[in-house]
């Protein structure tokens, strides 16, 4: 088949990879270049997990971290590693318990006063906590590379160019800015921020909301490039922080609250140093022994729908199919794409019908919850090339 995918960061440029590997020709459009300083996916690291409230997230969690160990053997290339999480929270703790005593995944309940012996410096602040071993980073910058050198290998056409439109017509054409049609037989849109936009000719009545984050490494956390990544719920004077290893540069880590939303042309990505004053403020309380030092600071974008939940539809020529990029619910980070034949629309779930054969390969969506299909063929999944909840 011709395909083209539509945006070059974590989700496209895997879509676009493993369609090249299995023989498809498959032109890239991307604005600014892989790895640029305005993708959703820059930076060295993201946390993935296995520990989700919800379990048909650790269903896919667990599929997902399969595949990234297969993508590592194929690549013969380091792409995450396994440094464990703990999560503590109030309102989460007994709905994340269950979800992973139902799908057997091993953890261990944390007393209040024991964090600090599953994270050294870490005080207790009277909130229990959940240790799961199967938790760590994925070394973003690395695995784009590995994409990237993967998709150049099979023979992929990278090109440079703003997307204006997309037609889901019987061929789907898409429309550059210089005038520039490009035809095929699928189109996989994954352009981060730049999705919304597209997405009523394709069919797809969904409203996305862009937004920027900021993220911040720190040095002074004990052993940072061993300790656990973390969840910390919410607390009375602040929202959630979501935190990581980043070896060789430090503790990274972020509060869990949109620095601003993200309008069209907004391409400053200048740190806001109140934000950091902020988490530096958290980070210190959370480690009293520690001295929290900024190496430095980073703002990125992410894209959720108004319910704060990822979409999965496809257009109804059904050969055109939105990417979207980020998903969370209130009490956890993004999780990962997956190729899936359900959608959600008004808070139901409905079904689609089974793809053929010839299409299979091009639905690179993601579900609202990691919705795994009950019956379909092995289509092409971006949980099997992208380890799940990304931060």
């Amino acid at each position: 088949m011709r395909c083209t995918v539509v945006g070059a960061g974590a989700w496209g440029l895997s879509a676009a990879a493993e369609l090249s590997a299995r023989g498809h020709r498959v032109t890239l459009v991307e604005r600014h270049g892989i790895g640029n300083a305005l993708s959703s996916s820059r930076g060295p690291t993201r946390l993935w997990r296995l520990a989700d409230p919800d379990p048909l997230k650790i269903r896919l969690s667990l599929r997902a971290r399969d595949a990234m160990q297969r993508l590592e053997r194929q690549t013969e290339a380091t792409l995450h590693l396994r440094r464990g999480m703990l999560w503590r929270d109030t309102e989460s703790l007994a709905r994340l318990v269950a979800a992973l005593r139902a799908a057997g995944v091993p953890f261990t309940e944390v007393e209040a006063a024991d964090v600090g012996r599953f994270f050294p410096g870490l005080a207790g602040d009277g909130r229990g906590a959940v240790f799961q071993a199967d938790a760590g980073v994925v070394l973003a910058k690395a695995y784009l590379a590995a994409q990237a050198e993967r998709f150049r290998a099979h023979g992929g056409r990278l090109l440079a160019g703003e997307v204006v439109a997309v037609e889901a017509t019987r061929q789907p054409a898409v429309r550059l800015a210089d005038g520039t049609i490009l035809t095929g037989d699928a189109v996989v849109v994954a352009a981060g921020p730049g999705t919304g936009p597209l997405l009523p000719s394709l069919g797809v009545p969904l409203t996305l909301r862009p937004y920027l984050e900021q993220v911040v490494h720190y040095a002074g956390i004990e052993s940072s490039a061993l300790v656990p990544g973390l969840i910390d719920g919410p607390v009375p004077d602040g929202p959630a922080v979501y935190a990581m290893p980043t070896p060789g540069i430090g503790y990274k880590a972020g509060l869990d609250v949109p620095l601003r939303p993200l309008g069209p042309g907004d391409d400053d990505r200048t740190p806001d140093p109140g934000r950091t004053a902020e988490l530096t403020r958290r980070i210190a309380a959370m480690f009293p022994g520690a001295t929290p030092t900024v190496v430095d600071e980073q703002v990125c974008s992410w894209t959720d729908s108004p319910d704060a939940a990822s979409s999965s539809t496809g257009s109804a020529a059904r050969r055109c199919w939105p990417a979207a990029t980020a998903a969370r619910d209130s009490s956890t980070p993004r999780s990962s794409a997956t190729c899936s034949p359900t959608s959600r629309r008004a808070g139901r779930r409905t079904r689609t019908s089974r793809p053929s054969r010839s299409r299979a390969c091009a639905r690179a969506w993601t579900t609202p919850a990691g919705r795994r299909p009950r019956s379909v063929r092995r289509p092409f999944r971006m949980s099997e090339r992208l380890s799940v909840t990304l931060r």
